[in-house]
């Protein structure tokens, strides 16, 4: 019987000095919004914060709408980029607090339009929006007449066919636009905002906040944002359209949802 406790007790002796097996590297479940070429470049950026923390990712891409719903829902980990006041929406969505890009929202239209074009004097002309970028789905919430495509390039169709007299879009719309689909659309003038755009992490991996947000602030990772804004802010746009109004800015009964 000494023996054996002798044994057991060097048994436990050599299992606490010998170095435990290095855990499996983390993989992260990303999920971001599909055909939406400033979030695929912004994901590498992204994945690359979290690979100098020694993290394996895995990125679907989903539509805008199912992509939040899930982040918040838990079944991913964390988005690529979103606006600040998801945060407000989603409330199992914590911010990381660096901006990864800034997001220009303009307002196209095929000819005249408001002088100095606003939030405010949009309200009543007929409008398009891509479905499930949440920023401009918050913002025209109480237009009278708002029409919704599930891509950019129907959101000019939309335009194109007089189906709404403004498409209001995110300005790196256009880094995946087809030409043939933008003839005859000009820029109204001046931007309508311009929003910050974050990475978010579901609430169970905010442990994880700090240390992103570092790396984000780096000098290596703000070089490559740096030139990511550079690359997203010289995408080619419309020219600049008439300042005149020349379309009926008066309350008008919804058309409805527009082609998908």
């Amino acid at each position: 019987m000494a023996v054996q406790q002798k044994i057991g007790r060097l048994v436990l002796a050599l299992a606490c000095t010998t170095p435990a097996a290095p855990a499996a590297p983390l993989k992260l479940r990303l999920a971001g919004i599909e055909n939406e070429p400033a979030q695929r470049m912004a994901a590498e950026v992204v994945r690359g914060a979290y690979a100098r923390l020694g993290l394996d990712t895995e990125l679907t891409w989903l539509p805008g709408e199912r992509a939040v719903v899930a982040i918040d829902a838990g079944q991913y980990d964390a988005d690529i980029m979103h606006p600040l006041q998801t945060a407000d929406r989603y409330p199992n969505m914590v911010r990381v607090p660096t901006p990864v890009l800034y997001m220009d929202v303009v307002a196209l239209s095929l000819g005249a339009g408001p002088a100095r074009p606003s939030w405010e004097n949009l309200q009543h002309p007929s409008v398009c929006i891509r479905r499930g970028i949440k920023f401009i789905e918050w913002r025209t919430a109480g237009f009278s007449n708002v029409s919704v495509a599930n891509q950019y390039d129907a959101v000019m169709l939309m335009l194109q066919r007089r189906r709404c007299d403004v498409a209001i879009v995110p300005r790196f719309a256009w880094l995946g636009m087809k030409p043939d689909g933008i003839a005859g659309v000009v820029r109204l003038d001046p931007v309508l905002e311009r929003v910050p755009l974050y990475h978010f992490l579901h609430v169970s991996q905010a442990g994880l906040l700090p240390a992103l947000d570092a790396r984000l602030r780096s000098s290596q990772l703000q070089g490559m944002l740096a030139e990511l804004q550079r690359r997203v802010d010289a995408a080619p746009m419309p020219g600049i359209g008439s300042s005149m109004l020349s379309f009926d800015a008066s309350p008008r009964r919804p058309r409805g949802h527009g082609p998908p």
